[in-house]
């Protein structure tokens, strides 16, 4: 099951290492099964994916940070490359050295202008940043929250409205800081507010209807994408303040 989700997830979004599994086949103390296992666990507790069940397994329901968990995938390819390497040449890695490269792995997360950069679905949003000139902003280390529009959020408009956003960078930057609350705010913590106040100045209103989770009228759809300096969640709709 950890094979059949991590190679799709992973493929779909990212080329990584296409020799993965002839090192793993090679590599006697790691088998393909176990390689996909470990990428998940290291995913896991780097935080890049939610979606943990009761049972600690990996539920492909839940929210998986693509773009974050084939960069993981492809890191923990260079730390069996590099095991391999030492085995081939007869020596062993210790157990500090093993223990320095996975916590390398862990910390080493994307920051919300990364995430949307190599994220697809995030294409329009980020040439709404660049052309705001906000994208710097979101690479730095200050911590935001953002309510990230997919693409089809943008198709959504009303014919024009894009490009008329697009060409009004004071407007535009107006609308895109109402989609950003300054912290991390996780989804267990979203459910938890009638409202939140954004970089623009505005309170964003939420609303929660069992297991959907409104902010403004917008649908939350995936939660809890990690980076290094916050937290986003995608919505389905471009807010308008």
């Amino acid at each position: 099951m950890f094979k059949k989700v991590i190679a799709g997830v992973a493929l779909a979004t990212m080329a990584f290492s296409a020799g993965v599994m002839a090192n793993t086949s090679m590599f006697a103390d790691v088998s393909a099964d176990d390689w996909f296992a470990g990428g998940v666990m290291f995913s896991a507790e780097s935080g890049l994916m939610t979606g943990q069940g009761e049972t600690g397994n990996f539920d492909p329901s839940g929210s998986v940070n693509r773009a974050q968990l084939a960069v993981v995938l492809e890191r923990y390819d260079a730390y069996i490359d590099a095991k391999l390497n030492a085995k081939m040449e007869g020596e062993m890695m210790t157990e500090e050295e093993e223990q320095m490269m996975e916590e390398e792995m862990m910390e080493e997360m994307m920051s919300i202008a990364g995430i949307v950069m190599a994220d697809e679905d995030f294409e329009t949003l980020l040439a709404a940043l660049e052309a705001a000139g906000l994208d710097e902003m979101f690479a730095g280390e200050t911590e935001y929250t953002v309510f990230a529009p997919n693409d089809a959020a943008f198709e959504a408009l009303e014919e024009g409205a894009l490009e008329a956003l697009l060409a009004d960078q004071e407007e535009l930057t107006r609308v895109l800081q109402y989609h950003v609350v300054p912290g991390s705010v996780m989804a267990s913590s979203v459910i938890e507010m009638d409202s939140a106040t954004t970089l623009e100045g505005s309170d964003l209103t939420i609303s929660v209807d069992g297991e959907m989770v409104m902010v403004d009228e917008a649908t939350v759809l995936q939660t809890d994408i990690m980076a290094s300096n916050g937290v986003i969640h995608v919505i389905d709709s471009v807010l308008m303040p």
